[in-house]
C-alpha cells in the first residue's frame, strides 16, 4: 500500500527565488531610471540630423518604400 500524495507547499528556497527575479527586475530598472535620468535635461542637438530627416527615404515616416530602400540601398547616410 503507498501512502497517499499530500501536495506539497513551497518551502523557503522556494519563496525566495519568487521574490528574487521580480525583486532583481526592479532594482536594475531603478537603476538604469537613476543613470539616465540626467539626459531629461540635456539639449537638442542637430548635428547631421537634416541629412537622414530630407531624405526622401525617411521623409514620408515609416513606409515600405523607406524599408526597402533601407535594406537595399548603399547610400552614404545608410551605411559607412
Amino acid at each position: 500500500m503507498t501512502p497517499p500524495r499530500v501536495p506539497c507547499l513551497p518551502g523557503r528556497e522556494a519563496r525566495r527565488r519568487n521574490f528574487f527575479v521580480p525583486g532583481a527586475a526592479l532594482v536594475l530598472a531603478l537603476g538604469v531610471a537613476a543613470l539616465y535620468a540626467p539626459a531629461v535635461d540635456f539639449g537638442y542637438i542637430a548635428l547631421d540630423d537634416r541629412k537622414y530627416t530630407e531624405s526622401p527615404l525617411t521623409a514620408g515616416g515609416l513606409t515600405l518604400r523607406g524599408v526597402r530602400g533601407a535594406l537595399t540601398s548603399f547610400d552614404e547616410f545608410w551605411i559607412r
